[in-house]
């Protein structure tokens, strides 16, 4: 129970955050407006983490999901800061570590 809890609260930081409009003690423009592709990486996450709070899967299942999310996810991001000339930033490698670590647990699990 406390598992769904956190993956509940997850969900919902991921999901409100972009919309957001207080940073810093100031109030600014959502994230929506002014960075719409963090956004939409906000909220990719949170698709992944609704999933799994509403799907009851086994604990190998739910492995092999979250490393194949946390592969693909930031791909399209980081093919847009490339095609756009911008800088890529650290957050898609960031998430890329976690995908590794994530593979490494799944492939070391006994098979049952």
């Amino acid at each position: 129970m406390q598992w769904r809890k956190v993956l509940f609260g997850v969900s919902l930081y991921l999901t409100l955050f972009p919309m957001s409009f207080y940073s810093h003690g100031h109030v600014v423009p959502p994230m929506v407006r002014t960075a719409p592709w963090e956004a939409a990486f906000y909220w990719s996450f949170a698709v992944f983490f609704w999933y799994l709070y509403f799907a009851r899967m086994g604990r190998r299942a739910t492995s092999v999901l979250a490393a194949i999310s946390f592969t693909l996810i930031p791909i399209p991001f980081v093919l847009h800061s490339v095609f756009a000339g911008e800088p890529v930033g650290e957050f898609p490698f960031i998430v890329w570590m976690c995908a590794a670590v994530v593979w490494i647990g799944y492939f070391r699990q006994r098979h049952c």
